[in-house]
């Protein structure tokens, strides 16, 4: 073909696409820049099949070398096109670093092409896979704006947009696009379906989203799209707000409607009587699931263990796991054995909790600063904070990582509740030096005992790191109370000091007045998502 003058850039890119697909990136490069010496210009479709490439690909050098190839093929006047912009967002993952969420996003911006469906459902998709569903609020403005908005017509892109503003808690804007799609005739899918109801749902409307499903079994053009998954939404919905009636009411009208409930309702069911300490029902849920021909699968019998866990009924639970290695042939996952270990720390059984870290170990199974919190909660009960320090320090340097603030506050409380008050001060500092959030029932602890012990000093200097207050060594906490009721606890101890008279009630005036003016504190959820901000992601589980 080189030789008769007929190698063309279809020709280039069909050998490109070749090699990329059998993972041959070198040669694939090669040949682009044999093209460009045959005078064959690489154009988008060469472009657009590197970047499919790179971005499948499992190895992180090649991932990083997606903005690369878009910065080449600006530099050679090749614009991005649709489906650029699509790819890269279908490649923007949970937790993608933000400044690659606006690269594409001002990439989407400049596009020459006008916006078509597709792209757009590609982008309201990918805000939310992203977390940012205010930053997708912002975009459809612009586009609304500038009149680049296209008029949707399917029911995935209706869906997608449904499922955003749940995402970002605009019910109105929920509605909006339903009664839009309505109003259009355009037939919803189960997959819009289950959109609309769980963005009721998730938003508090529980009442709302089972209304809807009934409105729905009376349109002929509906009916048949209404299946299990849409009402597992209403029954997770009701079982979180504790209303178990409506979670059996809901349950059998299903049945009853012959809409045959999976593996994944069977589970839901579960974990609504788990919630609700309804566990006796459980056996009811499990012989109906296998009349059903269905076999429970891990989540089942972790949901079950937890249940069972959380009533402190620890022999019950590990009946469960026994039955899961036994019938189901299945090891039991970290979260099994951390469901347990709480278990055990709720009804005291330090013998079992040690033996299930042994076997959990022994599994292969790599405990977590979640597992150490469990076990330090169980440590303390049985009044053996010593052992409680020993398993904090053999696990995290045996498996390599920091113990978090949880299981900090735990070593607290364990210290508390053997008195020891010097031990509970070398945490409390240590937390404070490295700004660590502090769970209130653990602080709370430790400033009660001092105040027990009347150590004035000590317990200034506790609210001051709690409050955020500056320190005499010029520290200061990254938290702040966050509840009323915190606010009410460090006021009337600083009162108490207050009243005590002596040195310390000069310090605790000018703290009183302190919290006093500092005004309303922030959210617990706000300091939480600040911190992790801060200390990344090294603790999220």
């Amino acid at each position: 073909m080189k030789k008769e003058g007929v190698a063309d850039v279809v020709s280039y890119n069909t050998l490109i696409k070749s090699q990329l697909r059998a993972d041959r990136h070198d040669r694939a490069r090669n040949l682009m820049s044999e093209m460009k010496e045959a005078g064959c210009r690489p154009n988008h479709v060469t472009y657009n099949e590197l970047v499919i490439a790179l971005s499948r690909s499992e190895r992180q050098t090649h991932q990083a070398q997606v903005w690369e190839v878009i910065s080449e093929m600006q530099a050679e006047s090749v614009k991005p096109n649709c489906v650029t912009c699509s790819i890269l967002l279908k490649n923007l993952k949970a937790y993608a670093p933000h400044k690659d969420v606006l690269r594409t996003m001002e990439l989407v911006d400049a596009m020459e092409e006008p916006m078509d469906e597709v792209l757009l459902s590609s982008v309201v998709e990918a805000c939310v896979r992203v977390g940012q569903p205010d930053l997708l609020l912002k975009k459809l403005d612009n586009l609304q704006a500038t009149g680049r908005m296209v008029s949707v017509c399917g029911a995935h892109t209706f869906g997608s947009l449904i499922k955003a503003y749940g995402h970002a808690k605009d019910i109105a804007g929920v509605w909006r696009y339903w009664k839009e799609m309505r109003s259009r005739h355009v037939k919803p899918t189960s997959i819009t379906i289950g959109c609309m109801v769980e963005a009721v749902v998730s938003n508090g409307d529980i009442d709302g989203g089972y209304e809807l499903i009934q409105d729905l079994f009376k349109d002929d053009q509906c009916r048949g799209q209404v299946n299990a998954v849409i009402y597992c939404s209403v029954l997770k919905g009701y079982a979180r707000s504790r209303r178990m009636d409506s979670v059996w009411s809901v349950w059998n009208e299903m049945l009853s409607r012959n809409i045959e409930p999976s593996i994944v309702t069977f589970n839901a069911m579960i974990d609504a009587c788990a919630r609700n300490a309804q566990m006796e029902a459980v056996p009811e849920l499990q012989a109906k699931l296998k009349e059903k021909g269905l076999s429970p699968n891990a989540i089942t019998f972790s949901t079950t263990i937890k249940g069972f866990c959380q009533r402190g009924e620890v022999k019950s639970a590990l009946s469960v796991l026994d039955e899961m290695r036994r019938t189901a042939n299945m090891k039991p996952d970290e979260i099994v054995y951390n469901n347990l270990l709480d278990g055990c720390a709720q009804g005291g059984f330090m013998a079992e909790g040690e033996r299930l870290l042994d076997t959990m170990q022994k599994e292969g199974i790599v405990p977590s600063s979640y597992t150490l919190t469990a076990l330090v909660k169980l440590m303390g009960q049985a009044k053996r904070p010593d052992r409680a320090f020993s398993l904090v320090e053999e696990i995290s340097q045996k498996y390599g990582f920091k113990p978090n603030s949880h299981v900090y506050g735990g070593l607290i409380q364990a210290c508390v509740g053997v008195r020891d008050h010097t031990r509970a001060m070398q945490i409390f500092d240590l937390m404070a030096q490295r700004q660590m959030q502090m769970d209130s029932r653990a602080w709370q602890a430790l400033l009660r005992m001092t105040m027990g012990a009347r150590n004035h000093k000590q317990a200034i200097r506790i609210c001051g790191v709690v409050m955020g207050a500056p320190t005499n060594d010029g520290s200061r906490s990254v938290v702040s109370l966050c509840r009323a009721e915190d606010d009410a606890f460090i006021k009337e101890t600083l009162k108490a000091i207050a009243q005590a008279g002596g040195e310390p009630a000069a310090s605790a005036s000018f703290l009183l007045k302190h919290v006093n003016e500092q005004g309303p504190r922030p959210a617990a959820g706000t300091v939480t998502r600040r911190a992790l901000a801060r200390n990344g992601n090294a603790n999220r589980r």
